[in-house]
Parts: C-alpha cells; structure tokens; sequence
C-alpha cells in the first residue's frame, strides 16, 4: 500500500516495490515537497512499470510462462497441475530473468544444470525425458509470447525396453489379492491407471467395458473427466468372464446391482494401487512397474499370440507411431472379436495352470 511519510525535513517520501529481478526484490524511494505530489509520483511509477511489464521483451522467463498459460483457452486439470510444477520447481536460475537478457548459452547453461537436479520423489537426477518436457513448455511459452526462439541441445532421451516377467509370474503374485483386479485390467485387457480408476459400473455392459472417462490426481484431489489425452484412448473391449466376475464381485457393483447407485470399479488412489501392487511384485521377486503391464499386454499380443499390430493398436488405445505401428486402415469388428477370442483363451488357460499348481501345494501341504 502507497502511504508517504512525512520526513524529519518535511518533505514526504514513499518507498515503492517494483518486482523481483534473478531473485532479489527491487525498490525505487520517491520524495516530493507534498504528501499528494509523492502519492500521485509513486502511482505514476507503478503504471509504468507495469506498461514496461506489459512489453513481451521485458517479461521475465517466470511471467512469459504465466501470460502463455493465460492465452491459452483450454488446459486440462493435469496440463496445468504440470505446468504450475514446472513453474514452482523446473529451472530455478532461469524463471526469473528477463527474456531479452537470455542467450543460447545462457539457456544451455540451465538445460544442463536441471539435468543434474534431484528429483524430489526418487532423489535421483531427473531423467531427460522430464527436462525435455520441462523444456517444452518454456520453449512454447517463449515463442508464443515474446518471440524467442533459443538454439540448443535437448538431451538424447534413450529408448528403454525393460525386461518383463512372463504373465503366469504376475498372476501367481496377485491372484486372490485386492490388487488382482486392476492388475488383471492393465495386463490383460491394456488398460492405464487412469483408465481402470475410471471405470464406472455403468461401463460395464453387456460382456463389454467402455472406457470412456478417466480418474487423475489433481494435487490431494481425485478428479474424473470424460476426457482423455487421445481420442483413440476412448474405447470399447470386450471383457472376459474371468474379469467380469471379479468386477461382479465389487462393492461398487453390488450397490449398482441392489441401489442403482453408478460408482468407480476401482474407487482406491493411484498410490494405494500402486504401492500394494509393488508390494505384491517385490515379494514375487519381480522387478516392475504397473505401467509395464501393458507392455506385457502389448508383448502378449505381438510376439506370443502373433496378433497384427493394427489389432493390438486399436485394443490398447495407443495414437502414437512410436508405440504401435502407424494405422493406415480400418478395422472390422469380426477381427476385433477373433483376436479377443484368442486373448481371452491365452489368460485364461493361465488362470487355470495357476488354479492347478496352487492346489497342488495346498495337497503336498
């Protein structure tokens, strides 16, 4: 608040604040002979400041982000839960400086310093894949918004092709578990985290379940939206009997089957799942992450089963080339129906070799 002081001289004086520059706050004094001339001098010297603010040139990296995410006219809740981290955390040395202060160095200078920053969940440094997403941001929001393009060199993001355990080891490790039926959906119908927590008892119709929402973590809050990130992520699959039964056997169900109340298949958090799923694996001596379900799913289906990568694009979901091959044609139901056939007859005799064995031990025991 601008409220001028009287001096010991008489005159009236106003401290005013104009912002911070590379961390450090920064005011300017104004003295005048009247308390009204000093109000009147320091309002003068916050518009211009804030016209200079207004420039695209003397945005700081931090502001030229700000005003970007601003312009844009629709943000999914996890686009900017991503982006307010990428604000709070990414670059420290780079937000607050001003843009047309910045060169290429400079901005190389901070790619490789992020490269080396711990990340605050696995104290690791971050992978390059996040300081290039983290970048992406920065690079667009400067483009757009002060016309600034920087020349350098993003880090080679290496492709990863972990070793997966055979599907019968998952199985054994889950079945009976609390965990066994989001499992069961990820690895064997390729459905992600927030797909299966998205799933509601009116998606499960007629021997099928559509996945036409999500569940996200937004900060402390479970969000569920109708959308996804990719139009090919909205879906219908047939579901085998073996997973129907066990969806039959939820409370969610249950309470849709008596009460007609719809609710989640699946209504735990992210890292509840998570973590009783890791807990499973780590006791099976398996080394995985829920995400590598679908790519035994994915694994299944093209190298075991020897199912077109069309089938296999068009059941998991997956838009990008990188993932799955590129599709060029259509695809005809029978098709979708044989090959959902053919899984259904590959997991379930799983199911029943594992039924096998486990009675087997209970015997010798």
């Amino acid at each position: 608040m601008l409220t001028p002081k009287k001096l010991t001289s008489g005159r009236w004086s106003v401290r005013v604040f104009l912002g911070t520059v590379d961390g450090h706050k920064q005011y300017r004094r104004i003295t005048a002979d009247t308390k009204a001339e000093c109000s009147r001098l320091a309002h003068e010297l916050l518009a211009q400041r804030e016209e200079e603010l207004t420039r695209p040139a003397d945005l700081t990296v931090r502001q030229a982000i700000v005003r970007y995410i601003d312009l844009s006219e629709t943000l999914s809740p996890t686009t900017l839960s991503s982006y307010k981290k990428i604000l709070a955390h990414a670059f420290p040395d780079l937000m607050d400086r001003p843009v047309k202060s910045l060169t290429d160095l400079d901005v190389q200078a901070a790619i490789n310093i992020e490269l080396k920053r711990p990340s605050k969940v696995s104290g690791r440094a971050l992978s390059p894949k996040t300081v290039k997403n983290e970048f992406g941001l920065v690079s667009a929001a400067l483009k757009a918004v002060c016309k600034r393009t920087f020349d350098v060199r993003l880090p080679r993001i290496q492709s990863s092709h972990p070793d997966l355990p055979d599907p019968a080891r998952v199985i054994a490790a889950v079945r009976g578990s609390s965990v066994e039926l989001p499992t069961l959906l990820a690895m064997w119908m390729s459905f992600s985290m927030s797909e299966i927590r998205g799933i509601m008892c009116s998606s499960v119709r007629d021997g099928f379940i559509s996945i036409d929402r999500v569940t996200v973590d937004i900060g402390a809050q479970h969000i569920t939206k109708s959308d996804a990130k990719t139009a090919t992520r909205k879906r219908r699959v047939k579901a085998p009997d073996y997973i129907l039964a066990l969806i039959y056997q939820t409370p969610a169900y249950k309470a849709w089957m008596t009460q007609g109340l719809d609710g989640l298949i699946v209504p735990e958090t992210r890292n509840s799942i998570y973590f009783r799923f890791k807990r499973r694996m780590k006791n099976a001596g398996i080394s995985m992450t829920f995400h590598d379900l679908r790519h035994i799913y994915a694994s299944t289906m093209l190298t075991t089963l020897g199912a077109p990568s069309k089938v296999v694009q068009d059941s998991g979901g997956w838009a990008s080339p990188y993932v799955m091959d590129k599709v060029y044609s259509n695809m005809f139901d029978s098709t979708r129906a044989e090959w959902a056939e053919k899984r259904d007859t590959f997991f379930e005799s799983l199911m029943l070799t594992e039924t096998t064995n486990r009675n087997h031990q209970n015997a010798k025991h």
